[in-house]
């Protein structure tokens, strides 16, 4: 018998929480049932991320891990302006050089990225690549949207829902730090600065 998804990640939060720990199998315990009312703001305060995978076509696991929104926040350096929270991963995280394919050091950044986004009551996110000046303006624009897609696309395979992500790639235009030293030698320091994927978490409400 096969149950679905979000069953089992609730069932996995109560657990994770302490609901069941000590009251038997059996569901019509009084007991165990004001346990599970009194645990659920604890199960609600946690992100929980929620993965479903096929096993041999057979069944369905459910990974899931548990960030505090502090936590995930300080973890990503975030800027908090009223209902706006501001995030800039460096692409050279994300990223191998002049790639658009996620490396698989980018996965802490993501899921603290996933953690604020699962603790937060989110109307929309921005998601909005930049590259350095090295090479031409038509293909820094078009790396930086590819850039941002892939940041779009593992949120939602992730459980974001895409109808919230809003995608934009602005290539050189808009750099954080010169790509130039006043004496036009190259800056590597500054170049690197400037490859960034920035992400803004609109709230319903301050965060």
């Amino acid at each position: 018998m096969k149950f679905p998804a979000a069953f089992l990640a609730l069932c996995f939060t109560l657990h994770a929480a302490g609901v069941w720990a000590g009251y038997g199998e059996n569901p019509d315990d009084p007991a165990a049932h004001q346990a599970a009312v009194n645990a659920l703001p604890r199960a609600e305060s946690r992100a929980l991320v929620v993965e479903t995978r096929a096993i041999q076509g057979l069944s369905s696991t459910v990974v899931a891990t548990s960030m505090p929104l502090e936590q995930a926040l300080q973890a990503l350096n975030a800027l908090v302006v009223g209902q706006v929270i501001e995030v800039a991963l460096s692409s050279d995280v994300l990223f191998d050089f002049d790639a658009d394919q996620l490396k698989p050091e980018a996965e802490p950044s993501l899921q603290a990225v996933l953690a604020v986004l699962n603790n937060s009551d989110v109307a929309r996110v921005e998601i909005i690549g930049h590259t350095d000046a090295k090479g031409t303006e038509a293909y820094n624009q078009d790396l930086s949207l590819r850039r941002a897609h892939a940041v779009q696309a593992w949120l939602t395979r992730n459980g974001v829902d895409g109808a919230l992500i809003q995608t934009e790639g602005r290539g050189e235009s808009q750099p954080v730090a010169p790509n130039q030293l006043p004496d036009g030698r190259d800056n590597p320091e500054g170049r690197a600065k400037n490859r960034r994927v920035e992400i803004r978490v609109h709230t319903r409400k301050p965060a």
